[in-house]
């Protein structure tokens, strides 16, 4: 009975102890010996290599904490912890009701979620952004890794979408470096983010304010330098895979340098493109994300690419003066179609 069942080839989930289930059931209704099987399943050792690769990436995440509050102040710290709260509720009632052992990656969807959002929110919608991202853009897909979509950014564009005016007003610009240091709220000024102005007024970012991080914008959008480093420090600890991101920047240089010289008014050249809004954040910290991402090789090149594509399309034509968070979850639904053009696949973890 069900002797197609023998011939499949199943990719492992990590914390995915029905795979182990399915795959007991499955060899049970097969005809042919276990020897014989081609079905091979490890999602406890997944699990623990992912879990250990969230762990090297602490460090990564601490330092746009660090660089948040020297900006925008304490108050940064405060968005944070409420963005944590937010993601750990829901992760502790689905690993209750499904009697599982509680993962590690809810304080990741945390802390991308609350970097993702502008200081000037109030706490009760980073609270309702992060419960969001974690109910809905993870657990109700079966929890740790089998999300299709990054949670961090699903609970942020639902925020956006549903209370667009929170994003509407004057962003908080920074006037001074480390002006938040001792502060709760650091000295700024209200303006237009880079690329809303240019939207508006056709007024070109400056290069070094957006390196540096003197520009409004989300806690993760300043400064660009920061994320350079953090690309450094995850090639030296032989985090995840950097394809993807590579292929997204470099792209995103190319594509910036053509359409500006055709559409000199709607799309900036190639190295505005790349500091200004969340491209470095992006690029750092949610491209690498291991569950969301493909995990082949041809299939990272091809989603930066078709993901520099889609910022240039959204950030020239869309209503919206970033494009980021809408391309990242757009490149997440092509992610299953971009793998199956290639062959071998890597695990979650991004380790060949």
């Amino acid at each position: 009975m069900f002797p197609h069942y023998s011939q499949c080839r199943l990719t492992p989930h990590p914390l995915h102890e029905l795979s182990l289930h399915c795959y007991t059931v499955m060899q049970s209704y097969s005809p042919l010996s276990n020897q014989e099987s081609t079905m091979t399943i490890k999602p406890f050792s997944a699990f623990q290599k992912l879990n250990g690769l969230y762990m090297k990436f602490l460090p990564a995440l601490i330092l746009p904490l660090i660089f948040g509050i020297f900006h925008f102040g304490w108050q940064v710290l405060a968005i944070v912890m409420i963005s944590l709260a937010g993601a750990f509720i829901p992760a502790i009632l689905f690993s209750h009701f499904r009697k599982l052992k509680l993962d590690q990656s809810w304080w990741i969807t945390g802390l991308l979620c609350a970097f993702a959002l502008p200081t000037q929110i109030p706490l009760w919608a980073v609270f309702l952004a992060s419960a969001f991202g974690q109910a809905i853009g993870k657990e109700v897909f079966g929890g740790f890794g089998t999300n299709p979509f990054n949670p961090a950014l699903t609970g942020r564009v639902f925020i956006t979408l549903c209370l667009p005016a929170l994003f509407a007003g004057p962003w908080l610009i920074p006037v001074k470096p480390a002006g938040g240091a001792l502060s709760w709220t650091a000295d700024t000024v209200s303006g237009a983010t880079p690329l809303a102005l240019f939207r508006s007024t056709g007024t070109y970012p400056e290069f070094m304010n957006n390196l540096l991080g003197f520009t409004g914008g989300s806690i993760c959008e300043t400064p660009a330098i920061l994320f350079f480093l953090i690309m450094i420090y995850m090639l030296w600890r032989k985090i995840g895979q950097l394809t993807y991101s590579f292929s997204f920047l470099s792209t995103l240089l190319v594509f910036g340098y053509i359409g500006s010289r055709l559409f000199p008014s709607r799309i900036l050249s190639g190295h505005l493109q790349i500091v200004t809004g969340g491209v470095m954040a992006c690029a750092a910290l949610y491209c690498t994300d291991p569950i969301s991402s493909p995990r082949t090789t041809q299939g990272r090149i091809l989603s930066g690419m078709l993901l520099a594509f889609l910022v240039i399309i959204i950030r020239g034509w869309s209503t919206f003066p970033e494009g980021i968070m809408f391309s990242i979850l757009l490149v997440n639904s092509f992610c299953a179609l971009l793998e199956s053009s290639s062959g071998k696949k890597n695990d979650a973890s991004g380790v060949q």
